[in-house]
Order: C-alpha cells, then structure tokens, then sequence
C-alpha cells in the first residue's frame, strides 16, 4: 500500500506542478502546503534556528516557484524541494561558518500523558543520537536524515544527491554503520 500512496503523490505531484506552470497559484499553494513542514523540519535540523529555517524554506519554495514558470522540466518535486533546500543550508553554514545540530523545539513540547520518566529518557537518547549524528559527514548525515526522518526513498535522495540509488543505498548503509560506531563510543 505504501508504494502505491507514493506512486498517488508523484502523479498528483506532476499535476500540481503543471498546473503551476500555467499560472495556477491554487497548485503552487496546494505543493507549498503539502511540503512546507517537511522542508522546514528539515533545514532545522541542519540550520538548529527556527527563523532561520523558516527563511531557507520560504527562500526554497520562492527559488522552485521561479524555476517552474521559468517552463523547466520537473521530474520529482519533491527532491527537488529537498536538494533546493539542502544547497541554501550549505550556503548557509558557509556564510556564518558555525554547523550546528540541535534536537527540535517539537522534541522538546511535553507530552502530558506520557510518563515524565519516559520522556527524559527519549530526550537522553535523542541528544546522544543527535550528538552521533554531529560527528557523521554531511552527506552521511542528510542522507539518514532524508532517509530515516523524512521517509525519502533511495530514488528520491539520488536526485537530491546527483547520484543513482543503488550509490545512495550503499551510502545510507554505511552512513548507519558509521552512526552505530559513533553511537557505541558515546553511550
């Protein structure tokens, strides 16, 4: 069922996108809401400041609406949010040269029904995790993030690496190997 909701979303996708192209704002919103959150989400945690990422994404999404009435080709959307979005982030870090990586406000919002013992024991983990994923190389780390957080398929982060799948499955593999090392030495 899950390929075939993928499969739904990439033709509703190719819709959207084309109804775009001929000026159909209700499909560009209907993209814009259907994405925003997953792209902001994303550059959080690559940018770890929410007006930041809430910048990056709006810039994202201003940066593919041009690209599209400009008449170019768009095969997938969405990783081209997702690619759009990871470049602006590395622009990012360039011009402030300081990387940092911290969990999300969303992780940090008290769940009133869970026992607080088990939510001070998920936010440990989550630091750990996120301190382990700190030391990984950029590609490593948005390809698991990508993968792993954002449900992206190999496929998907090929086009928003440049590369084929099959490259992006042994990078994720290894990535995952790299983060269970990481994650050995810091618990």
């Amino acid at each position: 069922m899950p390929q075939q909701q993928a499969i739904l979303r990439t033709v509703q996708d190719k819709i959207l996108v084309i109804k775009t192209k001929s000026g159909d704002e209700k499909a560009y919103n209907t993209l814009f809401s259907r994405y925003f959150n997953d792209i902001f989400a994303f550059l959080y945690l690559k940018v770890s400041s929410t007006e930041v990422a809430e910048d990056l994404a709006s810039e994202a999404f201003l940066n593919i609406w041009r690209y599209i009435k400009t008449g170019a080709r768009v095969e997938n959307i969405r990783a081209l949010l997702y690619r759009t979005a990871r470049n602006l982030a590395i622009d990012h870090h360039r011009k402030i040269k300081d990387i940092s990586l911290e969990s999300s406000d969303a992780a940090n919002i008290p769940d009133h029904q869970v026992n607080i013992i088990d939510e001070i024991e998920r936010n440990e983990q989550a630091e750990v995790v996120q301190k382990a994923l700190k030391t990984l190389k950029n590609d490593y780390r948005d390809a698991l993030i990508l993968r792993y957080t954002k449900g992206l398929s190999y496929k998907e982060i090929g086009h928003i690496f440049g590369k084929k799948s099959g490259a992006v499955r042994i990078m994720v593999h290894r990535a995952k190997n790299e983060l269970k090392k990481k994650l050995e030495g810091l618990v």
